[in-house]
């Protein structure tokens, strides 16, 4: 994550903001990646958001001291992840976190909500197939052969002439790679 996410632009505020800031206050997000397992690292921590539920996977080998400042523990392994819980405060990086799960809420709502983050542990399968669920740039099979969604798609609007190279896109942002 830059050092500048997680905290309100300085930036005169643009048409290309879209994907940059969220929020009133205009919070600057993190980079954001394609929908496809390809893009996780198990030394990295991911947010994903689909507008409505927002999940936080946490690589195996993260870095202790972020682990420690999100979660008040130096390590995932062998925790009862029901106890797990996201701190948004008391540090830098717990609050910068908050403010861009705060802002992606509330451009999403016009409530004031608290955006409920569920945390996803790299090798938890029940949670890990659940945040797994919305990597649609990942070619699945289908009777007939092997497509993105992107790719399914264009096959599908092209009335199965073919299809096409899947362009970009994703809500899946980089939080932390060591």
């Amino acid at each position: 994550m830059s050092p500048s996410a997680g905290l309100p632009s300085t930036a005169a505020p643009s048409d290309d903001d879209d994907e940059k800031v969220a929020g009133q206050d205009r919070i600057e997000l993190p980079k954001v990646l394609n929908l496809t397992v390809e893009r996780l690292t198990s030394n990295g921590i991911f947010l994903l958001d689909d507008g409505v539920d927002m999940f936080l996977w946490v690589g195996r080998s993260s870095d202790p001291a972020i682990l420690n400042s999100l979660f008040g523990a130096n390590s995932l392994e062998g925790v009862d992840m029901s106890q797990v819980k996201l701190q948004t405060r008391g540090n830098d990086f717990a609050s910068r976190l908050n403010a861009i799960t705060s802002a992606l809420r509330e451009d999403n709502s016009t409530q004031n909500l608290v955006a409920k983050v569920t945390i996803v542990r790299e090798g938890d399968h029940g949670l890990e197939s659940r945040f797994f669920w919305h990597m649609i740039e990942d070619s699945a099979s289908f009777n007939g052969g092997t497509f993105s969604y992107e790719d399914f798609v264009s096959f599908v609007n092209s009335g199965g002439q073919g299809h096409h190279p899947p362009g970009a896109g994703g809500r899946v942002s980089e939080v932390v790679v060591g």
